[in-house]
Order: C-alpha cells, then structure tokens, then sequence
C-alpha cells in the first residue's frame, strides 16, 4: 500500500514441517518503506501469520485463523503451499494474498484446486484476475 511514499512489505518464508517457534527460512523487506515503525508492524504481522499455520497444520490460509477482535490483530495473507508456509504484510489482506499465492504458483508449489481452496477461504476477489492475467503463464 502506498502510504508517504512507502511501497512494499515484509516476505516471510517458513518450512512446513517446522514448529510453530521456528523462525523463517526467509525474511525479507520487499520493496520501499522508510517508515521504520510501519516496517516492525509489517515484518511482525507476517511472521505471526506464518506461525499462525505453523500452530494450525488443518489450515491452507492466515484468513482461517484471522481475528480483528484480538490484541494484536491477526491478519490473513498467508498461504501453506507444498513444503513451505509463505507469509507477506504491507498491503491490504487480499493484496497479500495475491503476492503469495503469485510466488507459490509461480515456483510450482500449487495448483488450480489448491489456489482455489485458498480463495474460497478468503473470499478473496482478486485471485480470478490474477488467474486471468497469468494465464499464459501457469503451469496448470
């Protein structure tokens, strides 16, 4: 989300077969965000939902153990996919999602049913468009 010139987020990537205290295999700042206190908030909200579905190894998405009512929030954008959880923060919850479902599709890691089943979780309106616009491209 752009907000005073900021645009980007943080990238958390965990293997799947880790426990929920485990830290990332990757953690990444992606893009530009100079607001240092934005900065923390983000790389915290996407490990929390990669631990999240670290806790909970039923789920494929953040968005089924999301809760707003919480302190602190529990956001979706998270995805379990093959042999990793990914995990992103910075824009909207539906745009995070989007960011790693487009990293797990494009690294071979999901197919059609399993985007779909993360979709329907999420109600998340963007994946058709982003199936759309990837369609050329998508190994399924």
């Amino acid at each position: 989300m752009v907000e005073d010139g900021n645009l980007g987020g943080y990238l958390c990537v965990f293997d799947n077969d880790a426990g929920p205290d485990a830290s990332p295999v990757l953690s990444a700042l992606v893009g530009n965000m100079n607001d240092v206190a934005r900065r923390g908030r983000c790389l915290a909200n996407a490990l929390d939902k990669g631990k999240r579905l670290l806790e909970n190894r039923g789920h494929v998405s953040a968005w089924q153990s999301r809760d707003l009512n919480t302190e602190p929030k529990h956001y979706g954008g998270g995805i379990r996919a093959g042999n990793l959880v990914i995990a992103f923060s910075g824009f909207p919850e539906h745009g995070d999602e989007v960011i790693v479902l487009t990293i797990a599709i494009g690294s071979g890691l999901l197919e059609e049913g399993g985007v779909q089943a993360i979709a329907e979780v999420s109600s998340n309106s963007l994946v058709p468009i982003l199936l759309d616009e990837l369609e050329d491209e998508l190994p399924f």
